[in-house]
């Protein structure tokens, strides 16, 4: 961090990720940002053991009387915040405060551990995009409170993919999106209109895994920052998975391939015939390596789905219909599989890239991306051997939280193998939280239909 460029400012604020996938937030003066940067920050326990409304829970720290974590900065993430006058913006990650281990309930913890064990393993380093698709909701009352029954799509002149028109008429919406990503170092790829206009979609440009987790959590940050901003009517995203009965749901998307520290070469390209033979030819052109790691993530998926899956809204997505796979599928370009190949000749080597297409657009980045990676990793370190021909139907996935979570925590499962007990324990009681909190609601459809 350049400290010059902070003397002039009287506050910064220092941020987590919590495991729902929000920042935790301080505002700290600029002495206590230097004395933290020395010696850390008291932060308190509470964002990372309590539900996404702030609900605590008792289970996770039986005996605890709550104290405080500590936070540590990491000074190479510092940007500025342009709708808070370029205020200081510092990411960090929670620490156990007697032992200053990294805590695993910590997101980014979790994702930092996993990428040094791909590198001092394997010498390899994950890089990652991510493409979210997200609603747009409006009102023509700038007070009115923005919901689904209560305002419009925004994209609703001209509802089609791709749509020049609606991107004209919000140009300045569109815009400020993009020149704010850009200025929090959060740069897009693309942005467009998804098929149907219910959804719009962002692209995330490629980088180390690590970072595009970060980025993915800011990018949220963005559109709703920009979105309550906007003028002359307030706009709203959501990042549900399945906001609207009738549209298919929001998708998160993952791309994501290894290369060598030290050349960046990509790994995943066949790049001699020292891999080959191999059985199927959708992989003619994926390194052992490669196959390895795609193994990987089919055996283990299953048993990973409250990372890729997190939240009850989250099944309503995985209907058995096109776009939202429901069972440990691959394919060379196949959309409607879980894992999608793209490989020579739909583009170059170095382009080589696996697609995971079962996370919603709700997807908790730093899971996700931590469950793909220890999956392929656990795949390449076991030999494992791809399960399930292409194009054919695999294991079929976990329909619901629930059953996700059971499955997650089960003995033979590979999640605690890949992530490790202390992590799927805390996990597991996050989401059965969740599931106990759902079953016992009573929802709009039963007083529609019971009533």
């Amino acid at each position: 961090m350049d400290q010059s460029q902070l003397n002039d400012a009287a506050w910064a604020e220092i941020a987590g990720v919590d495991p729902h996938g929000n920042f935790r937030v301080k505002v700290v003066s600029y002495n206590k940002l230097c004395s933290g940067m020395k010696n850390g920050f008291a932060f308190s326990s509470g964002p990372l053991i309590s539900d996404s409304r702030d609900g605590f829970l008792e289970s996770i720290y039986k005996d605890s009387v709550y104290p405080d974590l500590l936070f540590r900065i990491d000074p190479n993430s510092q940007r500025k915040l342009p709708w808070k006058h370029d205020r200081p913006f510092f990411l960090g990650t929670f620490h156990d405060p007697g032992t200053k281990v990294e805590s695993p309930a910590c997101p980014r913890a979790m994702i930092r551990r996993l990428s040094s064990n791909l590198k001092q393993s394997l010498g390899l380093k994950a890089i990652a995009g991510i493409e979210f698709e997200f609603c747009l909701f409006t009102s023509e009352l700038s007070d009115a409170i923005i919901s689904p029954n209560h305002s419009k799509l925004l994209f609703r002149e001209q509802p089609l993919s791709y749509s020049a028109i609606e991107l004209s008429l919000h140009e300045d919406f569109v815009r400020a999106i993009l020149l704010a990503c850009a200025q929090v170092d959060c740069p897009l790829e693309s942005f467009h209109v998804e098929m149907g206009g219910a959804a719009a979609e962002a692209a995330l440009a490629a980088n180390d895994c690590c970072l595009i987790a970060d980025r993915a959590v800011l990018f949220r940050l963005v559109m709703h920052t920009i979105g309550s901003l906007a003028k002359p009517f307030k706009i709203r995203p959501t990042f549900m998975a399945k906001p609207l009965v009738k549209e298919a749901g929001s998708s998160g998307h993952i791309h994501l391939s290894l290369v060598d520290y030290k050349t960046e070469k990509n790994v995943f390209a066949r790049h001699n015939d020292d891999d080959l033979p191999c059985e199927y030819s959708d992989l003619a052109n994926i390194s052992k390596i490669g196959r390895q790691f795609l193994a990987g993530v089919l055996h283990a998926i299953p048993d990973l789905m409250p990372l890729m899956c997190p939240n009850i809204n989250s099944y309503k997505r995985l209907q058995n219909i096109k776009w939202a796979p429901v069972t440990a599928s691959w394919g060379f370009e196949n959309r409607l599989s879980l894992l999608r190949v793209i490989a020579p000749p739909t583009c170059d080597a170095e382009s080589t890239r696996f697609e995971l297409r079962i996370p919603g657009a709700d997807l908790v980045p730093h899971h996700a991306l931590s469950g793909l990676i220890g999956a392929g990793l656990w795949g390449i370190e076991t030999e494992a051997e791809v399960p399930v021909a292409p194009n054919s139907l695999g294991v079929l996935l976990p329909t619901d939280l629930k059953t996700a979570v059971q499955r997650f925590q089960a003995p033979n499962s590979l999640a605690a193998t890949i992530l490790g007990a202390a992590a799927v324990e805390h996990i597991a009681e996050l989401k059965m939280h969740e599931v106990e909190l759902f079953e016992r609601a009573v929802t709009d459809w039963e007083t529609t239909r019971y009533f």
